[in-house]
């Protein structure tokens, strides 16, 4: 019985301390440009428009609060790629899909070419 309430502990002290760390970590920066998602209804990405679950920028819940920071890369990736992965599969112009640096690196978009 110890042993099964020391695993349980342990457990919840590497959870709680995973949180703390993603919230306080820095996250890998995005090159987003809006004028390339013009197409896009603002409330596609801006969920809170319509919502009222944010007052700020994705970031300022997905990553800070605690019912959604643990799940923020996955969330975001998930919704981004899906979409693009869509856009590829309909012959449309579909921007990066599997190059991590298409999209992760600073001063914006690398490269014109969005097919």
């Amino acid at each position: 019985m110890r042993i099964v309430l020391v695993i349980t502990l342990i457990a919840i002290s590497v959870i709680g301390y995973r949180a703390t760390m993603i919230r306080n970590a820095a996250l890998l920066p995005v090159a987003f440009e809006h004028l390339d998602h013009s197409d896009e209804a603002c409330i596609t990405c801006h969920h809170n428009y319509i919502d009222d679950t944010g007052y700020d920028s994705c970031y300022s819940c997905h990553k800070h609060d605690p019912t959604v920071a643990l799940e923020i890369e996955s969330m975001f990736h998930d919704f981004c790629r899906t979409c693009h992965i869509e856009k590829a599969q309909l012959g449309e112009a579909s921007g990066p899909l599997r190059v991590c640096a298409e999209c992760h690196h600073e001063g914006g978009r690398r490269s014109q070419n969005l097919n």
